[in-house]
Formats: structure tokens, sequence, C-alpha cells
């Protein structure tokens, strides 16, 4: 796939590989902005993992001003090897529906700089525990040629109160019915609860990638386009920890941050819905969603007609939920 955004300033790659190296059989792809806190243990959790192949970093720095970029810089020094670190721009970043700059970019050039048959994920928040993460499903992968990819359970932490659950799937008995996920399970909790850091693809079916809806989470697009190709995987022990920050794109205090997701998510849907086949519980799921997005935004202004009115058609129409109340409450609460 040939990259199709314009570049205003060229990315920097800087890159300390030898032209004798054995080519990667892994690309790790760490997209990193304002990390400067969790970058080093993120990218020395990678550099730990033991493989019977060659793995390359491959770092997408977004033009961060907390001194992330800084620490990449020396990371590369110290493992120039290892480490392949592509220096981007924010005059290149691609904005959101509100005007303001996301990663997007960065995801998208990134994924098509990565040398290895196989791109695993770690964000520059996250980081892996299990020194054997990639040799197992690597191996996994290399002897069942029906699956695109996998993924595993993961632990949670907690930035705010620092309580870390382990194995969050199998504990809060989220996920998983099945260790196979396909497109039966599109929008099942089964790809709900999967976390991008534990991930790895064939990156043949990565690189083929065109983004449907530029603004919704990336993740949720390329499972969908993956379960096109083929399985996916799931183990259910743990090879990283997800943090939770106070502050994220999916986790935010900030109603305007939160409704902008699950709005971009609710586009995201209607266009999955106008290009697929859908079963009528995906489609059910979808106005589920839509109709959910719609009670958020009336509770938010109040118009309390409107809230109980959607609040009776999901519940009539679809089930009565934790999150129905929520909206219903927050409708009468004082700002």
């Amino acid at each position: 796939m040939s990259f199709e955004f314009p570049i205003l300033i060229e990315v920097k790659e800087v890159s300390g590989h030898s032209k004798n190296q054995a080519p990667p059989v892994v690309s790790i792809l760490v997209l990193t902005f304002n990390q400067a806190s969790f970058i080093q243990q993120c990218i020395e959790s990678l550099l730990n993992q033991k493989t019977d192949f060659n793995f390359e970093i491959v770092i997408g720095e977004d033009d961060s001003t907390d001194g992330t970029r800084e620490i990449c810089k020396k990371l590369l020094s110290q493992y120039p090897e290892k480490i392949k670190l592509l220096l981007h721009w924010e005059i290149n970043k691609i904005k959101n529906s509100l005007g303001n700059p996301t990663g997007k970019f960065n995801l998208m050039y990134s994924i098509q700089q990565c040398s290895g048959k196989y791109i695993a994920f770690c964000e520059g928040d996250d980081y892996w525990t299990d020194e054997f993460k990639l040799q197992k499903q690597v191996d996994f992968l290399e002897t069942n040629a029906e699956y695109v990819g996998v993924f595993t359970d993961f632990d949670k932490s907690y930035e705010q109160t620092g309580k870390m659950i382990k194995d969050f799937n199998s504990t809060s008995k989220k996920i998983i019915k099945t260790s196979d996920i396909s497109m039966n399970h599109l929008f099942s909790r089964d790809i709900k609860y999967l976390r991008t850091l534990t991930s790895i693809f064939r990156a043949s079916v990565l690189k083929e990638f065109k983004f449907y809806f530029l603004h919704a989470a990336g993740d949720s697009q390329w499972i969908l386009h993956a379960l096109q190709s083929g399985k996916i995987k799931y183990f259910n022990y743990s090879t990283g920890v997800y943090r939770v920050l106070n502050e994220s794109a999916s986790h935010s205090k900030s109603f305007t941050k939160k409704q902008l997701f699950l709005e971009n998510y609710v586009s995201f849907l209607h266009v999955v819905n106008s290009r697929y086949a859908l079963h009528r519980r995906e489609i059910r799921y979808i106005k589920k969603m839509t109709m959910m997005a719609k009670l958020r935004q009336e509770a938010h202004v109040k118009k309390l007609l409107s809230v109980c009115l959607i609040s009776i058609q999901l519940i009539l129409h679809f089930h009565f939920s934790r999150n129905v109340l929520r909206n219903i409450k927050y409708a009468f609460r004082k700002h």
C-alpha cells in the first residue's frame, strides 16, 4: 500500500541497523507522544524478549514536548542494532473533527516502515511482562496458516490509584468464551476486550489495510480488516501491562473528549454497516450504540424529555443496562 496522505515535512528515520544483519522476523511497533514517564520501561521490556529469531523495535515518536523524543534518541544510541526511530512532526498530523491533532498519521505511516514478517504492537505507556511473548506467538502463527493474528490476556494498572488487576479478562470474567475469534464475533465482548499491547499480526495483512474511518480508534479497524483474511487466536494468559491513565484518547474526565470518542466509534460502525453484509445482531448493536451516543449528548445538555424518551426506547428494544441508568442520573445532576 502506498502512503496516501500529504507529507509536508519528511519523517526522519534514524537506525543503527547493519547491512549484514539478519532481516527481522518481527517488527514491534511503538507509537509514543508525551510519555516520558513510561517510554523507557516500555522499550526495555521489549528488549528483554528471548527469541530464536531477529526482531526490531520501530518507534514512531510523534513530536513530543515533554522529553520523550530525547529518551528515544538515547535508547537508540544504546541499542542501535535493535531500534529504528521515526521522528514525526506536528505539521504532518491528521486532525480530528474538532481540529485537534491526532496520532493517526504516525500509525499509518509507521506500519509501512516495519520490515518484519509480523508486526506486534505496544503503546509507549504500556509494557510487556512475558519475555517469551514473541516466541510463543510466532511459533503459533508459523504452524497455523489460517490465523492472521494473536492476542492474550493482560494485567491492568490504574494510574490514579496504583491498583493492579492481574489477568484482567480472566479475573473480571469479561472474555473469552472461545479462543478462536472470527467475523462471527464482530462487535462482541470477545473483540471489545482485546488490547493492542498483546497483539501480533501478519504484516502482509496489515500493510494492505486502508483506514475506513479516519477518526475512529485504529485497533477496531485493523482487527476488522484482519478478520477478512482469517481467524485471530486468543490465549488466556497475560503477557503485558495495560495502563489506564487519568487522561488519554479513550479515557478522559472531559465530557467533550469522551463524547467525541464515542461518536467517532459510532460513525465507524455505520461505515462498517455500509461496507459489509452484517447479521441482525450486529445491526442491533449499531442501533443501540447510536442511541447511547445520543442519550449521553442529550443528558449533558439536560434535555430531560429527550433523555426519558431515548431511555425508554433503549430499555424496550434492547435491555436495561447500568449505562442507561448512569446517563439518566447524569441528566439530573448539577454540573
